[in-house]
């Protein structure tokens, strides 16, 4: 009989060899590149919360260094971590941050990192058309903070609460703002998986009924019974396509816009700035 490949859901502490390995092997590549510089390496994202699927999650990960990097450091480890990166497990690929202790202990609005990778940058890092001049701020950190601070899984280093300071709600509301906007304005209509799931999560977040940090996949169940029945059947799309990988006959774009919306709209989430949406 052939073996069915398990896509999911895994948790660090159940995950198998692929992920682990290649988790293994990036830590000893920092270990290496940074010697005694690197103090910590942590996991945050859908695998920390146990709901990490082969077809559609990544890997998201912060390691802490005790000191700056130089130009050439931080493009050299950069162009290391790409090529590493081609052999991650699973579709999402890896996420990565590099940031000093000072800055994920006392977080501020735009933390600044000292190497940031993704899947986007790729192409380019490997080109080396990236400017790693000094200093660089990124204002999704402090929502990536407070996440491995709520429910992050320590690798290598001392224990979250140690290492994280507590992320003041308005950093925590500017940072999440930010997406939301980004995912209203074009990732809805580019990914609907994506953004239609990160919108659950922030309505259960901000609803007042389950507040604190919550995966993609929680927040889509929790809006499949708190969500108007006309706005669950895109709700359940977007999880079938996040376990799957298969988004069925895709995405019709009315359905998209009526979603949006109705996000838009929302009284939990009032507080945010008016979000251009179009």
């Amino acid at each position: 009989m052939e073996r069915k490949e398990i896509r999911g859901p895994f948790g660090w502490e159940n995950c198998d060899e692929r992920i682990k390995g290649f988790i293994d092997g990036f830590l000893e590549l920092l270990l290496d590149r940074l010697k005694g510089s690197l103090t910590g390496l942590y996991l945050h994202g859908s695998l920390a919360m146990g709901c990490f699927y082969y077809p559609k999650s990544d890997l998201d990960l912060i390691g802490v260094a005790s000191r700056r990097l130089s130009e050439g450091e931080a493009k050299g480890l950069n162009r290391e971590i790409a090529a590493y990166a081609g052999k991650a497990p699973g579709e999402g690929g890896l996420e990565f941050s590099l940031v000093r202790g000072e800055a994920a202990l006392h977080p501020a609005a735009q933390p600044e990192y000292l190497v940031h990778y993704s899947g986007f940058w790729r192409e380019r890092i490997l080109r080396d058309e990236v400017d790693y001049r000094g200093p660089l701020f990124d204002g999704d950190l402090p929502a990536h903070f407070w996440t491995v601070r709520q429910r992050g899984v320590r690798l290598y280093g001392a224990p979250v609460e140690e290492v994280f300071g507590e992320v003041r709600f308005s950093d925590l509301k500017a940072s999440l703002e930010e997406d939301f906007r980004w995912i209203l304005n074009g990732k809805l209509f580019s990914d609907p998986c994506y953004g239609i799931l990160n919108i659950c999560r922030l309505l259960q977040l901000f609803s007042g009924e389950e507040t604190g940090c919550h995966s993609k996949e929680e927040g889509g169940l929790w809006a499949l019974s708190h969500l108007p029945k006309e706005h669950r059947e895109p709700v359940r799309k977007a999880l079938e396509c996040y376990r799957t990988g298969s988004c069925g006959a895709g995405w019709d774009r009315a359905e998209l816009e009526g979603f949006a919306a109705f996000a838009a709209g929302h009284p939990a989430l009032a507080f945010f700035r008016a979000v251009c949406y179009t």
